[in-house]
Parts: structure tokens; C-alpha cells; sequence
């Protein structure tokens, strides 16, 4: 799993001209769109607003990508497991493994921005790792359950 997942980023890294910045920027685009949305067209003016926008949406980009994409691996791996007698799971814990290492990515700069906006590590930064645990199991359920009513009917994958 881990092997398969390290090989989907390289070459997803390499399909692309930034790379691995992609990881980066592309959900820090998503947190700057809905910044300009709520904060600077709809005028919030809460204190910490921007934390909280970033922080729920990253956890949310994390969930829903990675479900989808785990949703489409049985589908898109259906020649190889018609030739090899491999484990079902294999793909989608692949495609979750593969998706929580780019997070992973997302969540350090998120800590450092964090640290940097002077909300400094205290005790209830510790609250962070259940939490992380329970989204992680959350999004191996939905990820198993989205790869199983996809290749029963395809437009689960939408």
C-alpha cells in the first residue's frame, strides 16, 4: 500500500510543472476564494475567521477528495485486478494513504501559519491527534463504502 501510494505521488508530481507545490497551493486556493467570499464581499468581520475558514475547509478538502478518489480506485485499477489475484482493499487504502501524505504536507504549513499568526502549541493543540484519528477512520469507512456502490453503479462516482 504505502509503496503503491509513495509511486501515485511521484508521478503525479511529475505530471505536472510546480510539482509538489500543487499540494500547496491548490487548497490554499480553495481557502482564499471562500476568504474573499465571506470576509471581503459579505464583510464578516470575526475575530479569527480566517483560521477557522482554513482549518475547516482543509479537513473537509482532505475528506472529500480522498473519498472520491478512493470511490473511483476499483474502477480505475479493473484490469489489473482482473489479472491478479490481489487484495480488493489494496486500491482504495492505497488512494487514502497516497491522499493523507499530501495532507500531510497541508496540515504542517497550516500548523506553521498557525504558530506564525501567534496561536502558539498549548494543551489543547493535543485535542488535534483524536480528532485526526477520527476523521482518518471516518474517511477509510466512506472511502471502503464509495469504492464498493461505485463499481455497483457508476454514478456513485459524481
Amino acid at each position: 500500500m504505502d509503496t503503491l501510494a509513495r509511486f501515485q505521488l511521484k508521478a503525479e508530481a511529475r505530471r505536472f510543472a510546480l510539482g509538489y507545490l500543487w499540494w500547496v497551493v491548490e487548497p490554499l486556493l480553495y481557502v482564499a476564494v471562500f476568504y474573499v467570499v465571506f470576509v471581503k464581499l459579505m464583510g464578516n468581520r470575526q475575530a479569527d475567521f480566517l483560521v477557522f475558514l482554513a482549518i475547516g475547509k482543509l479537513t473537509f478538502i482532505w475528506f472529500s477528495k480522498t473519498v472520491n478518489y478512493a470511490g473511483n480506485s476499483l474502477v480505475a485499477n479493473a484490469g489489473l485486478i482482473g489479472r491478479m489475484d490481489l487484495p480488493k482493499t489494496l486500491f482504495p487504502m492505497a488512494v487514502i494513504l497516497e491522499c493523507t501524505y499530501r495532507q500531510t504536507a497541508v496540515f504542517a504549513l497550516l500548523g506553521l501559519a498557525l504558530i506564525i499568526d501567534g496561536h502558539l502549541p498549548n494543551a489543547y493543540w493535543l485535542w488535534v491527534l483524536p480528532l485526526v484519528a477520527v476523521e482518518a477512520l471516518l474517511i477509510v469507512l466512506c472511502g471502503f463504502i464509495a469504492s464498493v456502490l461505485v463499481c455497483i453503479k457508476r454514478d456513485f462516482a459524481l
